[in-house]
């Protein structure tokens, strides 16, 4: 009689376990069903701005009437024609540039002035870069000018930064397209 009341106790402790288990998996699949489904908020990129360190061939102490050697040249990864800017950065001393880039003929200066207390040029390169292609060299020596020691003295940053911009030609006009580089990225 001992072994026909474990039955039924077996029996009952089975269908609670599968009762539990079956309450465990319609918990679980209605969680999931809960998150919903979610859709990336992805646009087509435009602008594309290119930065390396390997623009300047030369480092060390620098002073007034002294060049250095740069070679900023921008090598295209896209597989579409587009325009090519690079954008100078560097202390301003006495209303312009503390440096002077010897510009090769492809590229042409199209501004410059103050921008948050360092003179900023921006320059264009003169033809729609090819995929893959590679621009000519900006310049190949900084110089800097010749100043006063007092107001050497009181430079607190030397340095010169680059960095370059490029926008597809069927998304942009050359005239444009400096303008449009500068609202997107905030310049």
């Amino acid at each position: 009689m001992i072994q026909k009341l474990k039955k039924p106790a077996s029996i009952a402790a089975m269908i609670g376990i599968l009762l539990g288990i079956g309450i465990i998996a319609f918990a679980i699949s209605n969680w999931f069903s809960s998150i919903g489904s979610q859709t990336s908020d992805f646009d087509r990129k435009t602008y594309f701005e290119f930065t390396t360190n390997s623009f300047f061939t030369e480092s060390g102490e620098i002073g007034p009437g002294e060049s250095k050697s740069i070679n900023p040249v921008v090598t295209s990864n896209s597989s579409v024609d587009a325009y090519v800017m690079m954008r100078v950065e560097m202390p301003e001393v006495s209303g312009s540039g503390l440096y002077e880039i010897n510009t090769g003929d492809a590229w042409s200066l199209a501004e410059s002035g103050t921008v948050d207390g360092q003179w900023v040029e921006v320059y264009l390169y003169g033809e729609a870069l090819g995929p893959e292609a590679s621009t000519s060299p900006l310049g190949s020596t900084v110089t800097m000018k010749e100043i006063g020691m007092g107001e050497y003295g009181s430079l607190e940053d030397l340095n010169i930064s680059m960095a370059a911009y490029a926008v597809g030609t069927d998304d942009e006009e050359m005239e444009n397209a400096w303008t449009d580089i500068k609202a997107h990225f905030g310049l």
